[in-house]
């Protein structure tokens, strides 16, 4: 299932997303006992962020880089976080401040989307709190993590987390083991990808490590990491992150 969240004369409601229909989700949407309402058409609908999480956590390093496997699952899970209001919806704009120059790179990345509350979970128990993953662009201005270590500049200006329409409940975690690419296109060009495969750390263990440093809730979110090398997006761009089963997001950028 592809749930998000549609507006409606009552309000936001998360809602079923289908290729060409919406259908209103009853009762909590993180259950397995919510209803879904009868479909129609998703023609005009106007589609919102698929989720209102109480936080959002990206993770450093998530790939081997010029390290072994080995060597590089001897470190748990490192994380930055970005705050609530650098996300938008998938099709807004990423604004580039006036006093950026340059060093703003797309990172095609996939996030975890937790269903229950997660507190010092092991990693079975971490497992369990997945609700689903969506597509999600971890803008980054780069130089200011390479000029000082900045990671609140350099990871949560406004607009700096697109987020896709949706969170997909089908995929699994072995699938994610197994490989699903990720791809940054830039004016419909490809310039950067990599491969959930290659990951360092599985999708448990990093919610587990999580769940450690922060109370998860239902609805946080983790971005899993980018692969190595992002390129960089400047302001007249239109970027797209492709996350294989999972979706897209396009994010003009100003």
């Amino acid at each position: 299932m592809n749930v998000g969240r549609m507006n409606t004369e009552d309000g936001a409601k998360y809602c079923e997303i289908g290729e060409d229909y919406v259908a209103i989700i009853e009762g909590d949407v993180f259950s397995e006992s919510h209803d879904v309402g009868p479909r129609c058409h998703l023609k005009g609908i106007e589609l919102l962020m698929p989720i209102q999480p109480s936080k959002l956590l990206v993770v450093l390093g998530a790939f081997p880089g010029a390290r072994t496997l080995e060597e590089a699952r001897v470190q748990p899970p490192k994380f930055a976080a970005k705050l609530i209001s650098s996300m938008i919806a998938n099709h807004e704009a990423v604004v580039i401040p006036s006093w950026v120059e340059s060093g703003i790179f797309a990172e095609p990345e996939i996030a975890v989307v937790i269903a229950k509350l997660v507190k010092d979970a092991s990693v079975e128990e971490a497992s369990a709190s997945i609700f689903g993953y969506t597509a999600f662009n971890d803008v980054t201005l780069l130089d200011a993590i390479w000029n000082g270590g900045d990671y609140l500049k350099a990871k949560s200006l406004d607009t700096f987390g697109a987020i896709g329409s949706w969170v997909t409940t089908d995929v699994t975690e072995k699938e994610i083991e197994a490989g699903l690419s990720l791809r940054a296109f830039v004016n419909d060009e490809v310039v950067h990808e990599g491969n959930t495969k290659f990951f360092t750390h599985s999708v448990a263990e990093t919610v587990s490590t999580a769940s450690r440093l922060c109370t998860l809730f239902p609805g946080d979110l983790i971005s899993l990491g980018t692969p190595p090398n992002p390129a960089p997006i400047d302001r007249g761009d239109t970027v797209r992150i492709e996350v294989e089963s999972v979706g897209s997001v396009i994010s003009p950028v100003k």
